[in-house]
């Protein structure tokens, strides 16, 4: 895994001595809790943008912002075409 600029800067500081390990650490879990909500809110955001596209394509004239019905639960489709026949 490669480290960031700002790990190997943090860890520098820490070798000095001007910034105490645990310091480092708490910086560190701030900056992921931070990096998860921004995570979050771009899904959210796609989220946001699928529902309204969806709403475009089926030509709903109410925003449509769920699904009652999961789709990933559905048996698969049978296939619409049959498979080529091998010579």
């Amino acid at each position: 895994m490669m480290r960031r600029p700002a790990d190997k800067l943090g860890q520098m500081l820490v070798e000095q001595g001007l910034l105490k390990e645990a310091d480092l650490r708490r910086l560190q879990a701030r900056a992921a809790v931070q990096a998860a909500r921004a995570a979050v809110d771009e899904a959210r955001t796609a989220r946001t943008t699928a529902f309204a596209n969806l709403t475009a394509l089926a030509g709903e004239p109410a925003p449509i912002t769920s699904i009652q019905t999961s789709l990933l639960d559905r048996p698969a489709p049978l296939a619409a075409v049959a498979p080529a026949a091998t010579a």
